[in-house]
This record gives structure tokens, C-alpha cells and sequence, in this order.
């Protein structure tokens, strides 16, 4: 016997906004090479994108996510947390990112390259306005977007989530 029930609840969610140190010229340099023509534009990117999986064994991301755990530990004390998904992103001119969340993830996050038009988050009413090196670490049930590139120039950003991480032994 199986019984189903749903019901929407609130919960609390955070959002971190930090600067780190990078080498922006690497990263750019690295979504160049991987554009992937089966993700851009067929996502909530509504520009280029490269595979999902990019960046996720990359050795300069992992020092940078090496860098930022501390600031996950707070969220994350009954759950080990992986990264599980890493991907370039380019917003040329007149592209955009649609509002949309992560819902299948437990945290989400950018690594800004580039200056460029802001993400936005409804639910705390805030725009946060990219800079290269600037980072953002958030609940994953938050949604955000970034309205249509106005600039002439391409707006680089690398985004990343982060899974449950648990097994199941098949025993």
C-alpha cells in the first residue's frame, strides 16, 4: 500500500554573495572551446551554454570550490553535499536567462567572469550586479533570472550545483 500526499510549505532559504581571486582568462578561454550546440538555447540560458558536466573534474573550479566549502558547512551539517553539475555560460547581446530555480539540486551557485546585466531574486527583491570574481552560493528553491543583455559585449559566468550525496547499498 502506497499513500501519496503533497502540500506546498515554506522554508528558509539564504543567499551568500562573496569575492574570490581567479583566473577569469582561464575560464572564459575554457567555455569558448566547450560550447555545446545541444544546450545553447534549449534551456532557462537563453544563450550559450556548455555540457553540464563541464567544469565538474576541472582542477582550477575545484580549488575554487575547495575555497568556498567552509562557507557551505552551516547548510549542509546533516548532509554531504557533491558537486554534481558545472557549465560556462555566454549572454551575448540580447540574450537572457529565464526565472527558473534548482530545485533538483540542495545549493546552487555562479562564479561571475564578466560585468554584465545582474541576476535578480524576486524573493529577496535584490539585483546583484556581476563583477568578475564575484561568487554566489544559494538555497536552491530560489528562483532568479537575468534580463536580456542590453550591452555589446558577452557576459561570461560559470554555474554550478550541488547534490545530496548518498548511496544506497544494494545488498
Amino acid at each position: 500500500m502506497l499513500k501519496h500526499y503533497t502540500k506546498d510549505v515554506m522554508i528558509p532559504t539564504w543567499l551568500y554573495e562573496g569575492q574570490s581571486e581567479i583566473d577569469y582568462n582561464y575560464y572564459i578561454n575554457k567555455i569558448k572551446e566547450n560550447i555545446s550546440d545541444k544546450h545553447s538555447y534549449a534551456t532557462n540560458v537563453s544563450g550559450k551554454m556548455t555540457s553540464w558536466d563541464c567544469f565538474v573534474n576541472d582542477e582550477k573550479f575545484l580549488e575554487f570550490i575547495k575555497s568556498i566549502m567552509p562557507l557551505l558547512s552551516h547548510h549542509t551539517r546533516s548532509i554531504q553535499v557533491r558537486l554534481k553539475e558545472a557549465w560556462g555560460n555566454i549572454l551575448n547581446p540580447g540574450d537572457h536567462v529565464r526565472n527558473h530555480d534548482h530545485r533538483n539540486a540542495e545549493i546552487g551557485g555562479v562564479l561571475y567572469l564578466t560585468e554584465g546585466e545582474p541576476i535578480y531574486f524576486p524573493q529577496y527583491n535584490i539585483n546583484i550586479k556581476p563583477t568578475p570574481g564575484k561568487f554566489l552560493l544559494f538555497h536552491s528553491m530560489i528562483s532568479h533570472s537575468v534580463p536580456t543583455n542590453q550591452s555589446l559585449q558577452e557576459r561570461y559566468s560559470l554555474a554550478f550545483n550541488f547534490y545530496n550525496q548518498f548511496e544506497i547499498d544494494s545488498n
